[in-house]
């Protein structure tokens, strides 16, 4: 494992245990995920997303810089996640995300339904690799989860 895994690992850990997807996955079946478009991962390839897609799509942009500067808005979070993400674990996954510097591409990668919530993965570009990023709300449109892992790094 390199350096960039290693500290998207620690970032990864710290955003999981907000994460609710386990939960939901117990609660639904496995769902097929939906790809985005065909194209490989491109700044063109959100143009191929749907209006409502490319909202989150936007939306997890936003998310994904508040978390790297540390300053999140908590009223866009479910209770469980809002509990989750206490200051020391922001101000973790910021300091891990600030070293990765600004991301180059964020394309949507796949959606799909897990139970009451809207899964939305992306392939993140940063320097020294590639993060993906799920993006889990629930159907309020309140942000139930996010993960970030290397590619290639099991969920």
């Amino acid at each position: 494992m390199n350096a960039f895994q290693r500290r998207i690992l620690l970032a990864a850990s710290c955003a999981a245990l907000g994460f609710v997807l386990s939960t939901i996955s117990a609660r639904a079946a496995s769902p097929t995920p939906t790809p985005a478009s065909a194209a490989s991962p491109s700044p063109a390839a959100t143009a191929s997303v749907s209006a409502a897609d490319q909202k989150v799509l936007d939306r997890a942009k936003s998310w994904y810089g508040m978390l790297q500067t540390g300053k999140i808005d908590r009223t866009q979070l479910t209770k469980d996640m809002n509990d989750a993400m206490t200051p020391a674990k922001v101000e973790a996954i910021s300091q891990q995300l600030k070293a990765l510097g600004s991301p180059t591409t964020f394309t949507q990668k796949d959606t799909s339904v897990v139970g009451a919530y809207s899964v939305y993965h992306y392939n993140v570009t940063v320097s020294g690799g590639t993060l993906v990023m799920t993006f889990a709300l629930d159907k309020s449109g309140q942000i139930a989860g996010i993960n970030l892992r290397p590619a290639g790094a099991t969920p």
